[in-house]
């Protein structure tokens, strides 16, 4: 990594692998860091819509990794009409595998009885 860091222009494939696997963890971890301290300030300090307007900014930059805690931690804090909305944007722009799987995050975040609800809502949805 020193090599690569020091601009040496004979560094080998192996540093170069070495060192683009350590930066890409450090950043994965600083980014699970900010997710542990911001999302818990965001819930409580933010009213609901500016939530949900800033998780769905973030999540088009966020890695694939955390997709699936960034969507249960945005379905959980959205209210019944925006859960059906965006169930409904997501099941026309998404391929029906990745919908299915944002289906299960969505009953996973949800309280049960808020589940069943969207299953009279959105046609999609199974009780």
């Amino acid at each position: 990594m020193d090599a690569v860091e020091d601009g040496d222009e004979s560094v080998s494939k192996a540093d170069l692998i070495e060192t683009m696997a350590s930066i890409k963890a450090l950043l994965y971890a600083h980014s699970r860091k900010v997710d542990e301290l911001l999302l818990p300030l965001l819930a409580k300090e933010l009213p609901v819509g500016e939530q949900a307007d800033i998780a769905g900014k973030a999540g088009e930059v966020t890695p694939d990794e955390l997709t699936e805690e960034t969507t249960k931690f945005m379905m959980a804090r959205i209210d019944q009409d925006r859960r059906e909305h965006m169930l409904g944007v997501y099941e026309q722009t998404m391929p029906d595998e990745v919908f299915e799987t944002v289906l299960e995050w969505t009953c996973e975040a949800v309280p049960e009885d808020d589940w069943a609800s969207l299953a009279d809502r959105v046609d999609a949805v199974t009780a």
